[in-house]
């Protein structure tokens, strides 16, 4: 019992009043062995259940055998069926244990590295691609078991290569319509113009288009986010989505792209009165400089015949 648990024989007895082998007391040595025994089980149990673990974590990251080898006692405890079958040096040790449970806690952070690094990755591709999550179903807020890990990786490749077909033919897309944006938060071209952009990303998307599937799109921007003011009728622009808090981001609900389309228009048609509402003021402006310099040029008419 001693040596499977790496504890010392002689200083046991020690410990226990007993000079040498021949002066034991029995009651107390039956109680130390079932002390021991109780030991045994429990880390047999223990390494049983990391085991297992282990034994996927090392398959799923492809572990050189020689890494592997570091851990034999644990080879040994899952190919077992009873404790009893252990009686190497060591191989139920309470340090031992611990070790081997580190390595199973190490296996999983990087198992969790590896699907954060993922996930990061198909977040990133599905906001170029003006895409939702929902549309490839995906939620980055779900809470992952550690041992699930692995799984939820291959979920997260899996979409990444969905989302990597779908971005070929996307891609003009989403450069026609952010160039569509652009001109109507940088408010510099004549709406008409601007109107002719929205008509070439509508034929283009009539190109791609298949028949009975809605294209979903998100009027989510990296370089700006413009949201009409129904009640005041102007457009208000905001600064790069990169250099806002996460508590100041407006989230667009994905949906199907002549929605996104109707959106726009509708943020032309507010700049349109915007214009219109500008050159009313200018022509107002104007009429009364025009009015003012009447006036005056009258009084100094009659100034000069007095």
């Amino acid at each position: 019992m001693c040596r499977v648990l790496g504890a010392d024989y002689k200083k046991r007895l020690s410990e226990m009043g007993c000079m040498s082998d021949d002066d034991v007391d029995m009651d107390r040595l039956y109680k130390e062995m079932d002390l021991l025994d109780v030991t045994i089980n429990s880390n047999y149990k223990k390494l049983k259940d990391v085991g297992s673990e282990l034994f996927l974590e090392w398959g799923r990251a492809d572990t050189l055998l020689k890494n592997m080898l570091k851990f034999s006692y644990v080879i040994s405890v899952h190919d077992s069926t009873t404790p009893a079958e252990i009686d190497e040096p060591h191989f139920l040790d309470t340090l031992w244990v611990k070790k081997a449970r580190t390595e199973l806690d190490d296996r999983r952070k990087d198992a969790k590295k590896e699907y954060q690094k993922q996930k990061e990755k198909l977040k990133g591709m599905i906001h170029e691609s003006r895409l939702t999550y929902d549309f490839v179903g995906f939620n980055p807020k779900e809470k992952v078991d550690p041992k699930n890990y692995y799984q939820e990786t291959c979920k997260v490749l899996k979409q990444i290569e969905k989302i990597r077909e779908l971005s070929v033919s996307r891609k003009e897309m989403v450069y026609r319509m952010e160039r569509v944006q652009m001109a109507i938060a940088q408010n510099k071209l004549p709406t008409p113009k601007i109107r002719d952009l929205k008509e070439l990303a509508m034929n283009h998307v009539k190109k791609i288009s298949v028949k009975g599937q809605p294209i979903i799109y998100s009027l989510r921007s990296e370089l700006l986010v413009a949201e009409m003011d129904v009640s005041r009728r102007i457009l208000v622009l905001h600064t790069s989505i990169s250099e806002t808090s996460n508590s100041e981001r407006r989230e667009y609900n994905g949906e199907d792209i002549s929605t996104a389309f109707d959106n726009l228009e509708s943020e032309i048609d507010a700049l349109e009165e915007q214009h219109e509402q500008q050159l009313e003021k200018e022509a107002r402006m104007l009429k009364t400089r025009t009015r003012s310099g009447g006036a005056s040029l009258s009084v100094s008419s009659e100034s000069d015949s007095d």
